[in-house]
């Protein structure tokens, strides 16, 4: 996602059955800040995640 500032990379959670998603801009994709995301998707959701799943 470009800005005005610069480059931004969103990083987006969903749960397909309620439809619930959690998003995070971050200005660096590297493997911290995705462990930083997945982390505060636990923390935002109310239900325990089994797993993850790429689509």
């Amino acid at each position: 996602m470009q800005t005005a500032e610069g480059k931004l990379y969103l990083f987006v959670g969903t749960e397909r059955t309620s439809k619930f998603a959690v998003t995070q801009l971050v200005d660096k994709a590297d493997r911290r800040t995705a462990r930083e995301f997945l982390e505060h998707l636990l923390k935002a959701v109310l239900y325990r995640i089994h797993r993850f799943t790429q689509s």
